[in-house]
């Protein structure tokens, strides 16, 4: 398989010409970069001697990536819409991943397949752009509540949807109990780090090119990787080709992005994605990244989970009601099954997160200390 996917991510980066890829490979390759996520790449790039495969995977590869054309087509409109509400109503709004990739680093917006469309906005205007978007005929899904105290633990974002297109309303970009999540101060900086650009649907704010890199590889390694059980773990082409594109057609400071990832407990991360993308892609893009030198980096260390969701705690308890603040109470103490579930997720070694949850008398402890502490302060 290890093979199969480099012969692909070659092909999708112009280095291996379609017409040497043999016949027999074809019908391996095409149900390979749909479970990948790449096959609008793969048409685009095999397109003008496509009459050259093999007929069954010729058809095969067209009609889905028709299929995958006209699901980009919906989620562009519906991509304007959000964007035009969102800019109405003034929430201040940072497109995320595929919608913000797909316009500064691919040919075509459909090139870049998305199964659903990610936006930021501050967790104090989540609420407000969640019923926005209803307002304006949105379908709410059943489970959606106002940030107020059940998805406190496990939850980053809200979900709508407009004509079979799914829209995350993303408050945070972790959740807090992740082994690699990321901290209230790592979320500033990467809200910080951003640039506005033209596009079909207006003016959006993005990333810029070191906050792009640092998100992608935290998303694709922490979060769908090491995050996961061995037999869970998401490795997809389409990430590792996210990444490779803004390497490519940006003029990297990689010093600048190394002291940033070094300064976010991300240097591990990045250098883990650096090494798979050189496997996958080759050295010619990432000559000027030093792999010898962060060869021997320790894996990163746990972040304590434990101050910083007491913190959150605090900061959410002085701003909701009192049946809101017993509520949060009981639902602190109480893990879900879908918290269980993740904490059954996490890598053996990542000791922090199970301890707190699964002992609700010290975690309630320790929350009123800080309580305790706040209002004596």
């Amino acid at each position: 398989m290890t093979n199969l996917l480099q012969l692909l991510a070659k092909i999708c980066t112009h280095q291996l010409s379609p017409e040497a890829v043999k016949s027999e490979d074809w019908e391996l390759l095409i149900p390979l970069a749909n479970q990948h996520g790449v096959i609008p790449t793969l048409w685009s790039v095999v397109e003008p001697v496509a009459s050259l495969l093999p007929e069954k995977s010729f058809v095969t590869l067209k009609k889905t990536a028709t299929n995958a054309r006209i699901e980009g087509f919906a989620r562009k409109s519906v991509a304007k819409e959000v964007q035009d509400i969102l800019s109405k109503h003034k929430i201040d709004t940072i497109w995320l991943k595929g919608v913000a990739l797909a316009y500064q680093y691919y040919p075509d917006f459909w090139i870049r397949y998305m199964r659903d469309i990610d936006i930021w906005v501050h967790m104090e205007q989540a609420d407000q752009a969640l019923q926005c978007l209803v307002d304006h005929g949105f379908e709410i899904e059943e489970q959606e509540r106002p940030i107020d105290f059940d998805i406190y633990l496990t939850k980053i974002h809200h979900i709508v949807k407009r004509r079979g297109v799914e829209v995350e309303i993303h408050f945070r970009l972790t959740p807090p109990v992740e082994a690699y999540f990321l901290t209230d101060n790592q979320h500033q900086w990467f809200w910080e780090s951003t640039k506005c650009i033209p596009t079909a649907i207006g003016e959006i704010k993005v990333m810029t090119p070191t906050a792009q890199i640092l998100h992608l590889i935290h998303h694709d390694i922490a979060h769908h990787e090491w995050n996961k059980s061995p037999d869970e773990r998401e490795v997809r082409l389409q990430r590792k080709l996210d990444l490779h594109h803004l390497v490519q057609q940006e003029t990297i400071d990689w010093q600048e992005v190394i002291q940033k990832a070094t300064s976010l407990n991300l240097d591990y991360i990045l250098h883990h994605a650096i090494k798979s993308n050189i496997n996958l892609f080759g050295i010619e893009a990432y000559q000027d990244y030093p792999v010898e030198h962060y060869a021997n980096l320790e894996p990163p260390v746990i972040t304590d989970y434990k101050n910083e969701y007491a913190e959150r705690f605090v900061r959410l308890f002085k701003n909701i009601s009192w049946n809101g603040r017993l509520r949060l109470l009981i639902r602190a103490i109480i893990p879900t099954p879908t918290e269980l579930k993740q904490l059954y997720n996490i890598e053996k070694n990542s000791k922090v997160a199970t301890y707190y949850v699964l002992h609700p008398f010290i975690r309630l402890k320790d929350l009123f200390q800080m309580l305790w502490k706040q209002a004596t302060a």
